[in-house]
């Protein structure tokens, strides 16, 4: 089973159900299988092979988490918590991909030094990917 199936059972059963979120930001399967679809475009686009993740729980998580799935690439999460020698070995593990950093991760210094990971890795702010269009 892949892990795109399970959104679509979720949206298809019971689209305007809240899946994610508090307060406000409660966003429904339906949508969160949109955003997910326009971001496993945006990365099918960018050919890399492998989706990594540094930031902590947030929006932008599960929507990687299934739009990795969808554009078939491995989805890699990166603990913003490691030692720079740690995080920046596993960024090299991971290339070629796409390194998504999180709001949530943009002011600390796993963001910062994530920026020099050399070939093979794109870095994409996830907040302009998970947004959602306007009409």
């Amino acid at each position: 089973m892949r892990t795109p199936l399970l959104l679509d059972i979720a949206a298809d059963a019971c689209p305007e159900r809240p899946a994610l979120g508090a307060g406000e930001r409660v966003h429904d399967f339906e949508t969160y299988r949109a955003r997910a679809g326009r971001v496993a475009a945006w990365l099918a686009a960018k050919g890399k092979a492998n989706t990594a993740f540094l930031g902590m729980n947030g929006d932008a998580l599960p929507i990687l988490l299934f739009a990795s799935g969808m554009a078939g690439t491995p989805f890699v999460p990166l603990n913003y918590r490691l030692a720079d020698s740690d995080l920046n070995k596993l960024i090299a593990r991971s290339a070629p991909a796409v390194l998504s950093v999180a709001a949530s991760a943009s002011g600390n210094r796993a963001s910062r030094r994530c920026r020099s990971t050399g070939p093979g890795t794109s870095h994409a702010p996830v907040a302009s990917a998970v947004k959602p269009k306007r009409p």
